[in-house]
């Protein structure tokens, strides 16, 4: 009687973990019929800035793929050079 009891437990539990797979898969199909029906998919990706002082364009670039994603110019701000005048000191002789 126990072991019956154990086994009807454990096939209570598989039951509830096969049906939270089935769940979890419906979800994941649902998603994608969404992707497909839109047209589209909103997706968080690593993506990279690089400035191009010779050309003063910004460029993103998908890290993943490499793939130029938007490229446009620079604004005055970021054409502005940062000078480093803590290397200079105050009265310091010029010459």
């Amino acid at each position: 009687m126990l072991k019956r009891a154990g086994l009807e437990d454990e096939l209570k539990s598989s039951t509830a973990a096969i049906k939270a797979q089935i769940a979890e898969a419906q979800e994941e199909i649902n998603r994608s019929a969404k992707a497909v029906s839109s047209g589209f998919e909103i997706r968080v990706m690593d993506c990279a800035i690089e400035r191009d002082t010779t050309s003063n364009t910004v460029t993103t670039i998908i890290v993943e793929t490499g793939e130029i994603l938007h490229t446009r110019p620079m604004t005055v701000s970021e054409r502005q050079e940062i000078l480093d005048l803590a290397k200079e000191k105050v009265g310091a002789p010029h010459g």
